[in-house]
């Protein structure tokens, strides 16, 4: 008996079928803004806690979910179909662990957000408020700014799957 296909180039037909059919359905992944937005952006949160320029840090982390988890291109928050504003309610230091010597060994961040989806007409939803913990080891440089970048970046993607998860108006399918 003969096998069917010896080499790899005997699967490239198929697999080049294959991946016509996939892409030609118009089959995409990921969360869609409400009808009838196409475009969403991020304008710059307000900053009403203790530390400085988090808004910056807040604003990248919340473009990188959206592209990543949203099925619609990203615009300039002027010229997109829904925006997603907010502000930094609060962030708070936690006291943390001392060693003997009284050292600071360990401390921790708290961050609270709240934003809103918004049209050009108006608001697209309710207001969503998301806050996290983190905790920071203090035993090298630069941990500080790991840990915030890590509670920001689970901050933006807990936003964004808020906002776009069941967004009012937005078409759900079971197909």
């Amino acid at each position: 008996m003969r096998a069917y296909a010896q080499s790899p180039l005997a699967l490239a037909p198929c697999v080049a079928l294959l991946l016509l059919a996939v892409t030609s359905c118009g089959y995409s992944t990921g969360l869609v803004p409400p009808a009838p937005a196409r475009t969403v952006g991020v304008d710059f949160f307000g900053n009403e806690g203790q530390l400085p320029d988090l808004e910056r840090d807040l604003h990248r982390q919340l473009v990188r979910s959206l592209g990543n988890l949203v099925a619609a291109p990203l615009a300039d928050p002027r010229r997109a179909d829904a925006t997603i504003r907010g502000r930094i309610l609060s962030t708070t230091r936690r006291g943390g662990v001392r060693d003997p010597d009284n050292r600071l060994l360990e401390s921790g961040l708290h961050i609270a957000v709240e934003a809103r989806l918004w049209g050009p007409d108006g608001p697209l939803g309710p207001a969503v408020r998301q806050d996290t913990w983190v905790g920071i080891r203090l035993d090298r440089l630069g941990r500080e700014a790991q840990a915030r970048e890590r509670a920001l970046a689970q901050l933006a993607d807990s936003l964004v799957l808020e906002l776009f998860a069941n967004p009012p108006g937005a078409e759900v399918t079971g197909e």
